[in-house]
């Protein structure tokens, strides 16, 4: 995954773990919540989702920014199937993500960058919008052959679109370790993209990624013989 390599056993037993556990985790809370409307318009309730993961600081003014844009949101998620994913989105249903992405650019939402925003729109479109954070940050582009090397004053717009397409990549590598990891996520379930984001937050993780990082990739697969390959960062 990205530019690092973990053990499968270790990233089984962590998936497992935080799937079916069921409490002092991210899952079941932040899926359960408002679950009946999550695909539906964007309301304020929707703005409060990325606490669930654990998202800090989230204040107020976080709050109030995202309520200023979200006609905006909203205006870009009208024109994307609630079903699209990165494996058939249209160009013009990239175009419209790329739009929500943008308006972090510019200090366009005060207090909010692709973390909260990725964590209030994957909801809404599960099998399109990739979580990020700084834990997928490292795995993405600070492994010892980063799938997106950072390239300085890419727009956080544009930048999305690459880290979606990185993550399509992934899974598109193994799909059926993403598939098992899904899977355990029986109620209720998870996309691929949820599936992607355990593992890489896991990954990246202070307390293990520099030993995963300096592992060194050696397959392009995410996951071969035994082993899963597994705020502004500097898109």
């Amino acid at each position: 995954m990205g530019g690092i390599r973990v053990p499968r056993v270790e990233a089984c037993d962590h998936t497992r773990q935080y799937l079916t556990d069921g409490s002092g985790w991210g899952h079941p809370a932040y899926e359960r919540y408002e679950a009946r409307r999550a695909l539906g318009p964007l309301t304020d309730a929707d703005l409060l989702a990325p606490p669930l993961l654990n998202v800090q600081p989230f204040d107020l003014g976080v709050y109030e920014s995202l309520q200023a844009v979200r006609p905006q949101l909203q205006e870009s998620l009208d024109q994307i199937r609630p079903a699209a994913s990165v494996f058939d989105a249209t160009d013009n249903e990239r175009e419209h993500v790329r739009r929500m992405f943008a308006l972090i650019d510019r200090r366009g939402i005060p207090g909010a960058k692709g973390t909260i925003l990725s964590k209030v729109l994957h909801r809404k479109r599960p099998d399109l919008i990739p979580l990020w954070d700084g834990n997928v940050e490292k795995v993405y582009q600070y492994g010892e052959t980063p799938r997106i090397p950072p390239v300085n004053g890419r727009s956080w717009g544009e930048f999305h679109l690459v880290f979606s397409d990185a993550v399509r990549a992934d899974i598109e590598a193994d799909p059926g370790f993403f598939e098992d990891v899904a899977a355990l996520a029986v109620d209720p379930p998870i996309s691929l993209l949820r599936a992607v984001d355990v593992v890489a937050w896991w990954a990246g993780d202070p307390k293990r990624w520099h030993r995963f990082r300096d592992s060194g990739p050696r397959s392009s697969a995410a996951v071969d013989s035994g082993t899963a390959s597994m705020d502004v960062p500097r898109l």
